[in-house]
């Protein structure tokens, strides 16, 4: 019971709780000490308001604020909406407490531990091999477009930088992940990605992590430079700088890092008679749709007698209707197996409807699809799992 207890505040945090500071601490803190006697609850007593109470009193769980309780409740309400009608009868239209979000999520575990889910299909690293593969061909084409003409103008020297712009969760660095898999080599060498949301507060951090992930030998621009331009004589050098929409970020801030770091080391890589056949390409998420506010020079298509500046790709939007439906009836061998045709329709009509919205993004509908599958030890599959995966 301990262990399995242990695997649902694991999994209860990761998947409903990913967001919510205040709530993974408290329940982390209760997954950390697992082995604790106390801080167990007994399956035959996890009913009990009694026993609940007074093991989250150990946490202090009424401190939590209401609006979290009613984040997660919606959450609980869209996936699992026939438990929670009963959940309101039982409970005479009263709010859903988080004693009976943890009950219902418990059981639901339980359900899927025992496979007991018909709609849920196992699914090992094969099948989400090629779960990944068929998600590329989900949306993002003019992107992917105007880099693949990118590539097909500069096949012999890939050199570049790409502006990623979207509103929050609509599947950045998804799209960077799969810019990547049309370079030549792009699986040789390691991808770099730096949170510059981390380093806002001060720009030698990002000399300094460049020059630990480069081996540098010292932090100055010059000597980070030269390291990355030795690595890309050897292999490709693919970078990620996420989050310069940070207001502490664009402006002074990301035209340093334009013009001290990207900048000179893309001429210097494109002035080399002995260039390298390796691509070097640095990309750059915005996570609030706003370029315009970035204050650095970008073009709107890529120049190859300006490779050092910044290029704007197309900015990431929803999903078109047509599209999903088109999607799922061309992916048949990836739901037949667990979907019928009357279901088909229905999945199809409830990633519309997610996609439709106004409070849900395109990340909420890759989400529903990975929902439909379990990993190998049966656990819901979630787009965030799927996330960790990705090597940008």
């Amino acid at each position: 019971m301990e262990n399995e207890w242990q695997l649902f505040l694991n999994y209860f945090c990761d998947t409903y709780l990913a967001g919510y500071s205040d709530y993974q601490v408290l329940i982390k803190t209760m997954y950390k000490n697992g082995n604790d006697p106390k801080l167990i609850i007994p399956t035959n007593k996890l009913t009990e308001d009694e026993t609940f109470q007074k093991t989250f009193s150990k946490i202090k769980i009424d401190n939590v604020k209401t609006e979290m309780y009613s984040k997660i409740a919606e959450k609980l309400g869209d996936k699992y909406r026939d438990r929670c009608e009963k959940l309101t009868g039982k409970t005479k239209g009263k709010a859903i407490t988080l004693l009976e979000i943890i009950e219902v999520l418990f059981q639901k575990f339980q359900d899927s531990k025992k496979n007991q889910d018909k709609n849920i299909f196992p699914i090992d690293n094969l099948h989400i091999t090629k779960l990944q593969a068929d998600l590329k061909d989900l949306n993002y084409e003019a992107q992917i477009r105007e880099f693949k003409a990118f590539l097909s103008e500069n096949f012999n020297q890939s050199i570049g930088a790409f502006l990623i712009h979207g509103k929050d969760k609509y599947g950045q660095r998804w799209l960077v992940n799969r810019l990547i898999f049309n370079l030549p080599y792009w699986s040789m060498g390691e991808k770099f990605p730096i949170c510059l949301k981390k380093h806002r507060h001060e720009i030698n951090r990002v000399w300094e992590t460049l020059q630990w992930k480069f081996g540098s030998t010292s932090s100055s621009p010059e000597d980070v430079i030269t390291a990355i331009y030795e690595r890309w004589e050897k292999e490709p050098v693919i970078l990620c700088f996420d989050n310069v929409n940070e207001y502490k970020v664009r402006g002074d801030y990301l035209r340093n890092l334009i013009s001290q770091f990207w900048q000179p080391l893309a001429k210097k890589a494109i002035s080399d008679k002995f260039y390298s056949k390796y691509p070097l390409i640095l990309f750059l998420i915005d996570r609030e749709g706003c370029p315009d506010d970035l204050d650095i020079e970008l073009l709107n298509s890529f120049d190859i007698n300006k490779a050092h500046v910044p290029v704007k790709l197309t900015e990431l939007l929803r999903f078109k209707e047509s599209e999903i439906g088109l999607w799922v009836k061309n992916k048949d061998t990836l739901f037949n197996p667990i979907l019928s045709d009357m279901n088909l329709e229905k999945f199809i009509a409830l990633l519309v409807q997610c996609n439709n919205d106004d409070n849900k993004t395109p990340e909420d509908v890759l989400d529903q699809i990975c929902g439909q599958f379990t990993t190998s030890d049966n656990l819901s599959l979630t787009w965030k799992h799927f996330e960790k995966t990705l090597p940008l």
